[in-house]
C-alpha cells in the first residue's frame, strides 16, 4: 500500500522502538522522524526532527506526546494565531479542578473516554495514560459508536468522560443507566488537542491518590526493544 515516492513519518519518543525500526527495512527515499532522542537509531537513519521535550524519565511519555503534536501544528500551519500554547496554559491552570475530579473518580471500576473527529485521538491517549498509571480498566470509543455495544457495560461503577461537544443525548443515556458522565468540552481542532493535558493530569492525580509508582508503572518498559 506504500507508494515508493510517498513520504513516511515515524513518531517515537525514544527512537529505539523495535516495531518502528523494522519499518526502516523498506528503505524508501523520503523517511522522516519526530523523536526526543537525536542520537537514537531512528534519528540517525532518517531525516529527523528533534522535538526538544527534554529528558523524559517516566514510562508514560507526556512531554514528548504534546511536543510531537505541536510539531505537526507548526509544520501544517494549523495555528497561525499562535494560540495553542495559551490553550495548554489554560488547561494547566485548571490543575486544582482536575485534582477534585480525580478524587471523585478514583474508585470507579471502569472508565471510558469518548471523542469524535480529532478529539477521538485524545480520547485514545487519555485512556492509555489512565490505564498505564492507575491500573483502572479504561477504554476509548468513537462517540457515535458508544451506543453500539459499549453502552451495555455502563452501571453505577462506570464513568464516561466525553471530549465531544453537544453530547447531551449520550449524557442522558449514561445517566439513565446509573453511570456517571462528564464532559470536557472542545469545539475546535486546537482545543481538542490541548485536552491531552487534562488526560495526563487526570491519570497522574488518580495514580497519586492510589499511592502508585507514577514514573515506573508495573509490567511496562520505557522502550520496547523487542518485537
Amino acid at each position: 500500500l506504500i507508494k515508493e515516492q510517498a513520504p513516511i513519518v515515524f513518531l517515537s519518543q525514544s527512537g529505539e522502538t523495535a516495531d518502528i525500526l523494522s519499518c526502516l527495512d523498506f528503505k524508501l527515499p523520503f523517511m522522516f522522524s519526530l523523536t526526543n532522542n537525536q542520537y537514537s537509531y531512528l534519528a540517525l537513519n532518517t531525516e529527523s526532527i528533534n522535538i526538544h521535550a527534554g529528558k523524559e524519565i517516566a514510562v508514560a511519555s507526556t512531554k514528548s506526546f504534546v511536543n510531537q503534536i505541536y510539531c505537526f501544528i507548526l509544520g501544517l500551519n494549523l495555528d497561525p494565531s499562535n494560540i495553542f500554547i495559551s490553550l495548554i496554559s489554560e488547561k494547566i491552570a485548571q490543575h486544582e479542578k482536575i485534582k477534585s475530579l480525580a478524587l471523585s473518580s478514583k474508585n470507579f471500576k471502569n472508565i471510558f473516554f469518548t471523542g469524535k473527529n480529532y478529539s477521538f485521538f485524545i480520547a485514545q491517549e487519555s485512556s492509555l495514560k489512565l490505564k498505564e498509571l492507575s491500573y483502572i480498566p479504561c477504554e476509548s470509543f468513537y462517540s457515535t459508536e458508544f451506543k453500539h455495544g459499549p453502552l451495555a457495560l455502563i452501571d453505577e461503577d462506570s464513568l464516561v468522560i466525553s471530549l465531544t461537544y453537544k453530547e447531551a443525548r449520550s449524557h442522558h443515556e449514561i445517566i439513565t443507566r446509573k453511570g456517571t458522565s462528564i464532559l470536557w468540552e472542545a469545539n475546535t481542532l486546537l482545543e481538542s488537542l490541548s485536552l491531552s493535558i487534562f488526560g495526563q493530569l487526570f491519570a497522574y492525580e488518580i495514580a497519586l491518590l492510589k499511592n502508585l509508582n507514577i514514573d515506573k508503572p508495573r509490567n511496562l518498559a520505557k522502550s520496547v526493544t523487542v518485537q
